[in-house]
């Protein structure tokens, strides 16, 4: 895949590769993956999977693109830009996003975000994830298994319509595997105001 490359699955589905500094975001990941595990003990975990990395059983709880750590603004834009590419929906979004550091053994199985009727969009940047990972989707409307094989600054982004999507399992002992992931709900479909907000415009 060259530079800038898009892929389309079913018109659901979009994979692009980007050109960012993989090696600065990596270290901005671990220096929020350790400040999570020491701030965030105690906060709601919302997926309550065993399997499941920490930083992203407390995923509802903060969002990454509010720290400015090196190398995520770039990112935010690639994803903004991304996302006004292959979206029809053209409403003001906002964007909420978090960290995936799988260490050996840790995964996340089947599960979904939202609903058709929220016009939800959903995708992950892979920042440390060779060799050998994926994500499988099952995509409404289709009988076929996607499989996305995962390499460094790919995005992965599409339409939330209620599919299931799981990763394999890491394992390498000695790095961990590390995505960002984030959802993205036009302006109508953000939740009331009701708790601590971690949605920002997109």
């Amino acid at each position: 895949m060259n530079k800038f490359e898009v892929r389309n699955y079913f018109d659901y589905l979009y994979t692009k590769k980007l050109d960012l500094r993989t090696d600065i975001i990596m270290q901005s990941c671990r220096m929020m993956d350790d400040y999570l595990n020491e701030h965030f003990y105690d906060a709601p975990k919302s997926y309550v999977d065993a399997s499941a990395p920490f930083s992203t059983k407390v995923y509802s709880t903060y969002n990454i693109f509010l720290y400015p750590l090196p190398g995520l603004y770039e990112l935010f834009q690639e994803i903004k830009i991304s996302y006004r590419e292959f979206s029809e929906n053209k409403a003001p979004a906002y964007v909420r996003g978090w960290l995936n550091v799988f260490n050996k053994g840790e995964m996340l199985d089947w599960h979904t975000h939202f609903n058709p009727q929220d016009q939800a969009w959903h995708g992950y940047y892979c920042v440390n994830v060779e060799p050998d990972s994926m994500t499988q989707y099952k995509i409404p409307l289709t009988e076929q298994v996607v499989e996305i094989d995962s390499y460094n600054n790919l995005l992965v982004i599409g339409k939330s319509d209620r599919d299931m999507h799981k990763t394999s399992d890491w394992d390498n002992p000695d790095v961990p595997r590390v995505t960002i992931a984030f959802d993205i709900l036009p302006l109508a479909t953000v939740p009331a105001f009701n708790e601590i907000n971690h949605w920002i415009p997109l």
